[in-house]
């Protein structure tokens, strides 16, 4: 990046707007499965996932993700305003990745 970002906190996304279900199904559709997403209560998914995060770090996390439930994902031009690149499709990325999913 160019000079001028120090302490930006820039917005990124891909070229469309995808669920975390949506997610999930285009990880699926890269390693050849059906895999499924199941939304999971705040409250019970924090000490599930993140057991040894200190009970104030883990609230904060948690209100962070919280805010995420239910939102309109927001699409951004700013990967390709910043690398001249534009974004690739989440599908893209999973099945460049897939490996990475143990596939």
């Amino acid at each position: 990046l160019d000079g001028g970002h120090e302490g930006a906190a820039h917005r990124l996304s891909g070229p469309a707007a995808i669920s975390n279900a949506g997610q999930v199904a285009a990880i699926g559709r890269a390693l050849g499965r059906t895999l499924t997403y199941t939304e999971v209560p705040p409250g019970q998914a924090g000490p599930e996932l993140f057991p040894h995060v200190p009970p104030h770090m883990l609230q904060r996390l948690l209100d962070t993700f919280r805010d995420t439930v239910g939102a309109t994902p927001e699409t951004t031009t700013t990967v390709e305003d910043l690398t001249g690149t534009p974004a690739r499709p989440f599908a893209t990325w999973a099945e460049d990745h897939r490996k990475d999913f143990g596939a």
